[in-house]
Formats: C-alpha cells, sequence, structure tokens
C-alpha cells in the first residue's frame, strides 16, 4: 500500500501578526531535530521561540516555514547578504 504525501506551503514569516505558538512548535521542530543544541526544558524552548521570533526584525534575515496540514514540518533562515 502506497500513501499521497500531502503538499508543504512554504511562507515567509512576516515580523508581525504571526501566532507565537507557531514559534514554540518551530523551537521545538528545531531541538528535536538538533538534539545537541540541548534546549530540553519548557524554559529553553520558549527562549529560543522568542530568539527565533526577535530575529524577524534583523535587516537581510527571513525565516522560512513549511507547512504540511497548517503544522511546521520545516523551518530554515535565509541570510541576504546583498544588503
Amino acid at each position: 500500500m502506497t500513501t499521497a504525501m500531502r503538499a508543504l506551503e512554504i511562507r515567509a514569516l512576516e515580523p508581525d501578526g504571526e501566532d507565537p505558538a507557531l514559534f514554540l512548535a518551530l523551537s521545538r521542530l528545531v531541538a528535536d531535530a538538533y538534539p545537541i543544541m540541548r534546549r530540553t526544558t519548557d524554559e529553553a524552548l520558549a527562549s529560543y521561540a522568542e530568539q527565533l521570533r526577535q530575529s524577524l526584525a534583523h535587516p537581510g534575515t527571513r525565516l522560512v516555514v513549511a507547512e504540511r496540514d497548517g503544522a511546521p514540518a520545516g523551518v530554515m533562515r535565509l541570510y541576504d547578504y546583498t544588503r
């Protein structure tokens, strides 16, 4: 039996108006992908979520999220070195 993979929606995160819960979900996603970061406590995850949110304010830096069925499936940081 084969199952069809649902499509990903990929979008840039906006500096304003994003759901704060999204940043916590992204923080957990990154912590699971990179256990060497040792962000295992709720406090550490919340702190990293806030760092992700604040990074949207930096010029030349963008966060892009991949979502499947409205849930985050991946995230990456893009840097614009031409600025």
